[in-house]
């Protein structure tokens, strides 16, 4: 039987999947295909067999969320017309191997949340058309990440996440690569600052250095990766002024520095950003909050747990759609300005631990969106909701805690998939998930309440129409748990 082009072949699992070690009896469904190589492959104990080498024009592979287990085998780098591969949420362990570096074609390589060790091959370097390059979620990878990753010049999404022994720092080739979306996050070993050379990267829209051991400052080179649209620093070391050569990366969404040791003032510069969320909360900011800090489209602005000075600007009221205002624990003094308690959209406003006060006359514009408060410091005549004492009502959050205002995380609004392509999602009406609103005035007492926060976005795949061997646990693919239902799998093959 002779075949001149690629042919799609389906096979159904006859038996109810329960146990990976057991073979798996294939049915084939349709015209019966002159091969035994199918019968090798799909009928394994539960591991990638050599025999995949076979496979001569296979074009993908997906083993997602399976239970596979066993190695890597090093024949997977001889099937070279493979475009895309990834094996993620498996029990798949050992080394990665380097065989795989000769995988020229290949566009999309995901590895994670899988048992694997050792070290990121050099061999990486030789995917000369790779466009997404994800490694995350390995407890037992060590090493450093490999400089010859600057040769991947076509990769517009990298990351290297939640690999806890990896250690060293991020390679100054980066700047080599054509990026849209950078993730180094929650590796808690990689250390060092963030390379100058960010600013060469003039397509990037998302960067992520967070959650580890950086160090050191901002590189004002930042202000050339004109392209940004998100940016996480969080939940590190870095120190030192929030460089004024942000504010030339004018279509900034969300910023999030929180967590680190910054020092200085903010940037006046910021008034020519776009924001939607600005997060600067526990750092070691000082000066006032400059007036320039107004945009219509800004709904979350958190300074919280800072050392910031002087008073509220009344130009804060021009922020329209302002859900959620955290001051608290801050030496600002004076009185809350008419503009901002006019605010109607705000349901969270908080400067507790600070020296602001509130008049009389604003009381009607903020105690109707007040669900609960304990605050000695209002008087009777603003608000019979401050002095009563009063219990919140089941639905909500509030509890009383002098001079603390938590905010757990909620939801971010680009909740991941792994069966989407990676975008940013922020949207043109922000939502929030805080089960309560709130206002906190004074140090003998305050609201605790809920605040959005986001999530960094993290990477997924698209799932292509294209030929290939599916294992994966989705509707597709090779799920090996109960199912009461035959799963479906998509075979790439052709003869001469």
């Amino acid at each position: 039987m002779n075949f001149t082009h690629k042919m799609l072949l389906f096979f159904v699992f006859s038996s109810y999947l329960l146990n990976v070690s057991q073979a798996v009896p294939i049915q084939v469904v349709g015209q019966t295909f002159e091969t035994s190589t199918t019968t090798q492959i799909l009928s394994g104990p539960g591991t990638i067999p050599p025999e995949i080498r076979q496979f001569s024009v296979l074009t993908y592979i997906y083993l997602d969320s399976n239970q596979i287990s066993g190695t890597i085998p090093t024949e997977l780098g001889l099937v070279n017309t493979l475009t895309e591969l990834t094996l993620s949420y498996t029990r798949v362990s050992g080394t990665f191997p380097t065989e795989i570096g000769q995988l020229t074609n290949l566009k999309t390589l995901g590895i994670t949340g899988n048992q694997i060790s050792g070290t990121i091959p050099t061999e990486v370097g030789k995917f000369k058309q790779i466009h997404i390059f994800r490694f995350e979620g390995h407890a037992a990878l060590t090493g450093t990440i490999p400089t010859e990753i600057g040769t991947m010049t076509t990769c517009t999404i990298l990351s290297i996440s939640s690999n806890q022994q990896l250690s060293g720092t991020v390679p100054t080739e980066i700047g080599r690569i054509s990026i849209k979306e950078y993730y180094f996050t929650s590796n808690s070993k990689l250390s060092g600052s963030i390379p100058t050379e960010i600013g060469l990267l003039t397509r990037m829209d998302t960067a992520v250095f967070e959650r580890g051991p950086f160090t050191g400052r901002i590189p004002t080179e930042i202000g050339k990766a004109t392209n940004i649209q998100q940016l996480f620093l969080r939940s590190s070391d870095y120190e030192g002024q929030i460089p004024t050569e942000l504010g030339l990366v004018r279509g900034i969404d969300y910023l999030f520095l929180e967590e680190n040791r910054f020092s200085g003032t903010i940037p006046t510069e910021f008034g020519l950003i776009g924001f939607e969320q600005c997060i600067l909360r526990n750092n070691r900011i000082t000066g006032p909050i400059p007036t320039e800090m107004h945009m219509p489209s800004m709904w979350n602005f958190d300074v919280r747990n800072n050392q910031l000075a002087g008073t509220i600007p009344t130009e804060m009221g021009l922020n329209t759609r302002l859900i959620t205002l955290y001051l608290n624990n801050n030496l600002l003094s004076g009185a809350v300005p008419v503009e901002v308690t006019a605010l109607t959209n705000l349901n969270t406003f908080d400067v507790s631990t600070t020296r602001v006060e509130m008049v009389s006359t604003q009381s009607t514009n903020v105690c109707n969106r007040i669900t609960a408060c304990s605050n000695t410091l209002i008087s009777t005549t603003l608000c019979a909701k401050c002095n009563s004492n009063a219990v919140p009502s089941q639905s909500s959050t509030v509890s009383v805690s002098p001079g603390i205002s938590q905010s757990p995380t909620s939801t971010p609004p680009n909740s991941p998939s792994n069966t989407k392509t990676p975008t940013r999602t922020p949207s043109n009406t922000p939502t929030t998930t805080a089960t309560t609103t709130g206002l906190s005035l004074g140090a003998l007492g305050g609201t605790t309440t809920t605040a959005p926060t986001l999530t960094a976005p993290t990477l997924t795949t698209t799932t292509p129409t294209t030929t290939g061997f599916s294992l994966g646990g989705s509707s597709s693919g090779f799920s090996f748990g109960a199912t009461s239902t035959p799963t479906t799998l998509g075979i790439a093959t052709s003869k001469p």
